[in-house]
């Protein structure tokens, strides 16, 4: 099937969107529809943020790729060639893998842009991302893999705690189907045995870091790094180490971007990317993570001027953008994770850092709302209070087992990327 270049004006090349209940695909949905995209949302609920967007051409269901990878693929082969989308980006880790290795079920022109399965399994695994850190001198926690709980036991106890416990990828095996986990933190033994059952095996057991969290997003294409854009979190739920609730654009050293650049070329990662980083007294960067793929806080470099999702798309369609980086002093509220914060700092009776919470800034993104835009954060609430009454549910079942064994089992839920 012909495809129409990005710049052509009589038909706006369609571009196909996974996983359209994740903050960074509206904010990709977005800016995608603003350059002139034709875009399309999909996502396993109707409720979706980005099926709530204005920005949405198209509103597609899909099963989850978690559960039914197979299906999910087949799903978007469909909805490709049925709707004449032309490129896909996918916008989790699950499926970012139910993509790569089931690439050769979707239409032959669809531009899908990634790296071969191998580069993409090995992006994915954050034991290589501890491995090419090791390798290129760059800092990194402590890190070793584990098996058992009597693995992460002794390797905690040489750290110390708190330490955090990660999976070996972000989605893996779980029989038949993939288990999505996000690191956690263990502050004692009794912690780690708690958590240590939900992350498979092998896992990770790492020495905890404290400072602030960046963020260092981009583009990686043609060797080069045509858009990045770096925030520091300044607010973070859960508070101690989660996603960014509150963030502000800041400049990317000079020394940062290359060693950046270095990990991603020997990786051989092509496309969308944020590396995580904390930052340390003496002005260095210890790096934590990476994920390839498009993350929670895309709203804040587009409106950095570093508008990511379109660079790559782009790039798929062969045309070149000059080199662009975000502009600092911009700034990204999460609005259900800050309202969280502020919470939190009430019933602990901090009310200066609940006065930080509520005053108003300049240039901030926000994650679902727009003046322009407001439907998504209309599904955001119903979507919370869905899982509010779900988990009343299951609480209420829990305390009557035998309504619990006649009830229907709840469906699984897709944990947001």
């Amino acid at each position: 099937m012909p495809c129409a270049s990005a710049s052509s004006g009589s038909a706006r090349p369609g571009v196909l969107l996974t996983d359209g209940s994740a903050r960074g695909m509206l904010a990709a949905a977005r800016t995608l529809a603003a350059a002139g995209f034709r875009v399309g949302a999909a996502a396993e609920s109707p409720h979706a943020a980005a099926h709530w967007s204005l920005a949405a051409h198209g509103r597609h269901l899909t099963p989850d790729p978690r559960s039914d990878p197979k299906g999910f693929v087949d799903a978007l082969a469909g909805i490709a060639a049925a709707s004449r989308y032309s490129a896909l980006i996918a916008g989790s880790d699950a499926a970012l893998r139910a993509v790569s290795e089931r690439r050769a079920r979707l239409p032959p022109w669809l531009r899908v842009g990634l790296p071969p399965p191998p580069v993409v399994a090995a992006a994915l695994d954050k034991r290589r991302l501890t491995d090419l850190a090791r390798q290129l001198g760059v800092q990194h926690p402590r890190s070793e893999t584990c098996e058992t709980l009597a693995d992460a036991m002794k390797v905690a106890d040489r750290l110390g705690y708190p330490v955090v416990v990660k999976p070996h990828s972000t989605v893996f095996a779980d029989g038949d189907v993939l288990r999505q986990r996000s690191s956690r933190i263990a502050t004692g033994r009794s912690a780690l045995v708690r958590m240590v059952p939900d992350y498979g095996s092998p896992f990770l057991t790492q020495e905890y870091l404290s400072g602030a969290t960046y963020s260092l997003a981009g583009v990686v294409a043609g060797g080069a790094l045509p858009a990045v854009a770096m925030a520091r979190y300044d607010r973070t739920w859960p508070p101690a180490a989660g996603n960014a609730a509150f963030a502000t654009t800041v400049r990317p050293p000079a020394d940062l971007l290359a060693t950046a650049q270095r990990l991603l070329e020997r990786l051989e990662w092509r496309g969308l990317f944020e590396l995580e980083y904390i930052g340390r007294a003496d002005g260095s960067f210890v790096l934590i993570d990476l994920n390839p793929r498009p993350y929670g806080s895309l709203a804040l470099a587009s409106a950095a001027g570093a508008p990511l999702a379109v660079i790559w798309t782009r790039e798929l369609f062969g045309e070149r953008s000059d080199p662009v980086v975000a502009r600092p002093e911009h700034r990204y509220r999460w609005e259900d994770a800050d309202l969280r914060n502020l919470v939190w700092a009430m019933r602990r009776s901090d009310f200066g850092a609940a006065l930080r919470i509520v005053r108003p800034r300049r240039r901030t993104a926000h994650a679902y709302f727009r003046w322009s835009d407001p439907a998504p954060l209309a599904a955001r609430a119903l979507e919370l209070g869905s899982r509010a009454i779900r988990r009343r549910a299951r609480g209420t079942r829990a305390s009557h087992p035998r309504s619990q064994r006649s009830s229907p089992p709840e469906p699984r839920r897709r944990v947001p990327a």
